[in-house]
């Protein structure tokens, strides 16, 4: 019994601790120091990386695999609807813009727009983490 329940101990403890790990991609430095400091300030999740353009952010994505995704949508050298379709796996994605146009091309993907506030964020990632912890524990 005692080794059952040390198992279960530590399954359990793991789930609460669980943290996803997210990345950032946003061309405006002020916007992507801003996200990052939210992203400091949530404890759901850990930021593994980030990057001021499309492509060095699919590079960075493809090596690091995170689970969440805060990419702007118009970045040079590619943009973020395009970055999403080059992925090769499905993480949880939240895209900011800075502009209603967009809203239509984007389907099943959480959206904010411009200047994105704190709460905001805060709310799209207790949603994503809910549904995450839930995958992780079934």
């Amino acid at each position: 019994m005692k080794i059952i329940d040390e198992f279960l101990n530590k399954v359990f403890s793991k789930r609460r601790n669980m943290k996803l790990n997210t990345f950032i991609a946003d061309d405006n430095i002020y916007y992507l120091e801003r996200l990052e400091r939210i992203a400091d300030s949530i404890d759901k999740i850990k930021l593994v990386g980030r990057a001021r353009d499309g492509k060095e952010a699919l590079t960075q994505i493809r090596k690091e695999k995170p689970e969440l995704l805060i990419i702007d949508v118009e970045m040079p050298k590619m943009n973020g609807l395009e970055l999403i379709k080059k992925l090769d796996y499905n993480p949880y994605i939240i895209l900011c813009t800075g502009s209603f146009y967009h809203f239509d091309e984007i389907q099943d993907v959480d959206c904010l727009l411009k200047p994105v506030l704190k709460e905001e964020i805060e709310e799209k990632i207790e949603k994503i983490y809910n549904l995450y912890r839930e995958k992780a524990i079934n």
